[in-house]
């Protein structure tokens, strides 16, 4: 609720006169300085460039910015100088100076030309974030030479003291000569600045910020991040030159073919017409926002996104200048949702608006909302549309081109290149070795920016420079890119590449499906996705692929039969023991390979409903010949360092049956219990015992913590063998699940049309059900699901069920698999109720 005028002046008219009463003392405390200037600049880079901005607020030609080098403790070597031959400080300028939050630059006059940048008087904190000392030495019109030094430890002492005394600053007159030992740093530094201090052409006028004794935040300022942020945040005009360590910085600038451009208010701009702006001479003009909005948007045929500068600061988003100085140097969408990403890394918009100065919040880093910001918003989103749809005709009409029997010609298509050229810079940069179908080195940061610029200039010259067919396993990837080499490699023993090779005639059928899978890789890793996204994407794609190549999956029946007589097969063995863990809700990677795990489990949190963190397992199946497997064929120090190498929280072995297995003192028991009380935790376990964990999933439903007491409290072969015996002696004391309750339930639910049905509604409306907890519904009816298939029964993570059969038709066919596969009678828990 709000007051009108005529109520708020009746309230007025009650209000008695601001005399009598009793006192009551507003204080403001010191550290609202530390809160507010630590809230504003959090970044290293943009406190000093505030201070620039100072320089070019006072009509300063030339600002040398002569940033200290770090010694061997990471402190460093002298100050921090911001030095300009823009107009001094007297008396007066000095005490102005410190006064917060009031800024003579607020009512906008001129210096040398300019409108200032600067109007809260909040500048000058900007130093506060950076060092404990601020000392500024000024020379002024007439003549005089002073400084003042800032310590602003000496405030901490009455941070939250409201009845501390104003901290003084003193304010000292000193002769040239003094002046120069001051800046006598600064001759070395930068000899030009130098020369306009007390050259013989000298500046009448200068100001020098010497910034000392430095906090935390300054270990975080970077000289090339610097260098970008001054350059492209602050106007470098014809009459303002910055040098950052005694060399000029020259503007920044977007390079490269341009496809398309948008000249704000010209004929090229139809968003304004859209939105029904009016145009003028040079721009347009939004109600709302004084003065004309000038600029251009462009999008370029190559991506402004790659390349060494990329590191220091973006060359494609939005620019938008108030006054010259770009207020999102951080936020390159200002404030839109995300875009297009191809055509968006490709993008580049500058656009001055300088009636955004009544809109910007003190940090001058962003704009109140409001609704001419949102006209502003919506007509740059369809400037960037208006260079998409160029970008997007474009990039058909070079696929197009793209001959599949070409892709290992010289002179590649520039769309293979740059989807290639960024796939591998981002696998790079996330020091992953390759994510997937890419094979990337890993490589330190110094030397990482060399070798991509190098990969980027062969990959111009020839994207891939051979193909060839090689054996690898079942379980490897269907293709790999060597991005040092360049070589495109399809397995023939994935069963995809099987059947490309048994069945085609020549090599281009091959080459077609590891160029594609290749390409695709690398268009889904510039799209913008995150890598573990992209990485699962063709890890389930992998397995559809199998599937559709007849690649048979292991059921229940298929998991413990392999379980009890593979113990001489490896690979049949080592997806046995990950598909038995699988049918019990955990994930199941394919690992193998040298330095590799046979296989990796992993317990999703969103699987089960027990709030059970995540947590993941790397395992080892072993066969033998031999009716026992031999302590020495079992690395337990290898299993521990599989599971650092995959951040896993347990390692586990499983075999047929391990020497001296019922020994605690045997070889293989000692060496895992040395290792469990040396912090690690390994598990031992044999096949039995797996297929009884399997019987009792399909009995019970096993929940995840049920799985992780195993590995946490289980490790030698008769710490496991006890714990199994234990869990089974406890789920049968419990009783079985009343899964025909279960489906009976559901399938009332799912008459409701307006709901889904789900196992927590079910279990509410049930005496029985209530009996058990959710988890171990949901568990057992995972189970069921997996058993039968998605064409009886479906259940999410969340515990939603889709029935496609009646509760009698699933139990039915549940009666019979489990005693075809199980070999156990599950009466009680499927009969009809």
């Amino acid at each position: 609720m709000s007051l009108d005028h005529e109520s708020a002046d009746a309230l007025n008219e009650r209000l008695t006169s601001d005399v009598g009463g009793t006192e009551i003392p507003v204080p403001i405390s010191y550290d609202i300085i530390r809160l507010f200037s630590e809230g504003l600049y959090q970044s290293p880079h943009k406190a000093v460039e505030e201070l620039v901005a100072n320089s070019f607020d006072a009509g300063a030609e030339l600002v040398s910015v002569v940033v200290p080098s770090p010694t061997s403790d990471e402190t460093a070597s002298g100050p921090l100088w911001v030095v300009d031959d823009g107009c001094g400080m007297d008396d007066d300028g000095f005490r102005q100076l410190w006064r917060v939050a009031d800024s003579p630059k607020a009512g906008g006059e001129e210096q040398n030309g300019r409108r200032p940048i600067g109007q809260f008087g909040i500048g000058k904190l900007a130093a506060y974030v950076l060092a404990w000392r601020l000392t500024h030495i000024s020379k002024s019109a007439s003549g005089e030479f002073r400084y003042a030094s800032m310590n602003f430890r000496a405030v901490t002492g009455s941070l939250n003291d409201p009845n501390a005394e104003p901290v003084r600053v003193r304010l000292h007159e000193i002769s040239e000569a003094e002046a120069k030992a001051l800046l006598s740093e600064i001759e070395a530094s930068d000899p030009i600045m130098w020369e306009r201090l007390f050259g013989e052409g000298a500046s009448p006028t200068w100001t020098a910020a010497a910034l000392q004794d430095f906090r935390e935040l300054f270990k975080k300022l970077r000289p090339g991040r610097l260098g970008w942020v001054l350059r492209t945040g602050l106007p470098l005009v014809s009459n303002f030159t910055i040098h950052l360590n005694g060399t000029e910085l020259e503007p920044s600038k977007a390079d490269g073919d341009v496809l398309h451009e948008v000249v704000i208010g010209t004929e090229s701009d139809r968003a304004a017409n859209e939105l029904k702006l009016s145009k003028v001479l040079d721009g347009v003009e939004i109600p709302g926002i004084d003065g004309v909005i000038r600029g251009s948007a462009k999008v370029f045929r190559d991506s402004l996104t790659s390349g060494k500068s990329s590191e220091q600061g973006r060359s494609h988003g939005y620019f938008v200048r108030v006054r010259g100085r770009v207020i999102n140097l951080d936020d390159q969408l200002f404030g839109l949702d995300a875009m297009n990403h191809s055509a968006w890394a490709r993008f580049a918009m500058e656009i001055e608006v300088d009636g955004l100065r009544d809109h910007l919040l003190s940090s001058r880093e962003g704009v109140r909302d409001s609704d001419p910001i949102g006209v502003l918003r919506d007509y740059m989103h369809r400037c960037f549309n208006a260079c998409r749809v160029v970008y997007d005709r474009e990039s058909k009409r070079t696929l197009d081109e793209i001959e599949i029997d070409s892709i290992l010609d010289k002179n590649p298509s520039p769309f293979l290149v740059d989807a290639l050229a960024g796939a591998i810079r981002s696998d790079v940069h996330e020091s992953t070795g390759g994510l997937y179908y890419l094979q990337t080195p890993e490589l330190p940061a110094d030397a990482a920016e060399a070798w991509l610029e190098e990969t980027d200039g062969r990959l111009r010259d020839q994207a891939f420079s051979d193909f060839e067919i090689v054996s690898d396993e079942p379980q490897g990837q269907l293709c790999t890119y060597d991005a040092q080499t360049g070589l495109l490699s399809l397995n023939k023993d994935h069963p995809v590449g099987a059947r490309l090779v048994t069945h085609a005639t020549n090599e281009l059928p091959a080459k077609l499906v590891a160029a594609s899978e290749i390409m695709t890789y690398a268009l889904l890793r510039n799209s913008g996705l995150q890598g573990y996204i992209v990485h699962d994407f063709f890890h389930d794609r992998d397995q559809i692929l199998r599937r559709l190549a007849g690649e048979e999956t292991m059921d229940v029946a298929s998991v413990i039969r392999h379980l009890q007589v593979a113990n001489e097969d490896d690979v049949a063995m080592e997806r046995a023991v990950g598909r038995g863990f699988e049918i019990m809700s955990l994930d199941y990677e394919p690992a193998g390979g040298k330095g590799r795990p046979d296989g990796i489990l992993r317990a999703r949190l969103g699987r089960g409903l027990d709030g059970s963190r995540d947590y993941t397992v790397v395992y080892d199946a072993k066969t033998s010949g031999r009716d026992a497997i031999p302590a020495s064929k079992v690395d337990v120090q290898a299993l521990v360092s599989f599971a650092d190498d995959e951040k896993a929280e347990y390692s586990l072995v499983v075999g047929h049956a391990f020497e001296g297995q019922d020994d605690p003192e045997a070889a293989l028991n000692k060496r895992i219990r040395s290792s469990v009380e040396s912090g690690n935790r390994v598990t031992a376990l044999l096949t039995e015992d797996l297929i009884t964990l399997v019987k009792l999933h399909y009995r019970f439903g096993l929940t995840f913590s049920e799985l992780r007491s195993l590995f946490e409290d289980a490790h030698t072969i008769p710490e496991t063998r006890d714990h199994v015996r234990a869990l089974q002696e406890s789920l049968e004391s419990r009783g079985e699940l009343p899964l025909r309750e279960l489906l009976d339930a559901l399938e009332r639910e799912q008459e409701d049309q307006h709901s889904r049905p789900q196992i927590n509604a079910a279990r509410r409306n049930s005496d029985l059900l209530v009996e058990h907890t959710p988890e171990q519904l949901q568990a057992a009816l995972k189970a069921v699901a997996d058993l039968l298939g998605a064409r009886w029964i479906d259940v999410d993570d969340q515990g939603y069920v889709r029935m496609e059969q009646s509760a009698a038709e699933i139990s039915q066919e549940l009666r019979r698999r489990l005693a075809d596969a199980l070999e156990i009678e599950l009466q009680s828990m499927i009969s009809s109720t």
